[in-house]
């Protein structure tokens, strides 16, 4: 706390507070990143050969390939990209992981 802030002073680059507060956000307002969604496709085959059932099984991971970040912290950055305000929001940055790129996975089952 700054033993020489006045509240009722204007704004400037004189006084001791260099923003105004955001009365529409604070400490406990979510940061939401953006929504993804994962396409999967499956492909099973069934057939019967010597007396035993065959089962093929193709899986498709992350069909559309996209291979973007997950963010899981938030970090400050200027308020509209002006960076002679001091003004600062909070976006997705920091930690994250990318998406894993498409995968594919074939399991062959005998049943006697």
């Amino acid at each position: 706390m700054n033993p020489s802030f006045n509240a009722a002073l204007p704004v400037n680059a004189t006084t001791n507070r260099l923003a105004i507060d955001d009365p529409n956000v604070d400490a406990n307002t979510a940061v939401f990143a953006p929504a993804y969604s994962t396409v999967i496709a499956t492909l099973s085959y069934s057939w019967k050969y010597r007396e035993r059932d065959f089962q093929a099984n193709l899986v498709a991971n992350n069909v559309l390939n996209d291979r973007g970040p997950l963010y899981s912290q938030a970090a400050l950055r200027p308020k509209g990209g002006d960076f002679t305000s001091p003004a600062r929001e909070s976006i997705p940055a920091n930690n994250f992981d990318l998406k894993k790129p498409i995968s594919f996975s074939l399991k062959l089952t005998v049943k006697r």
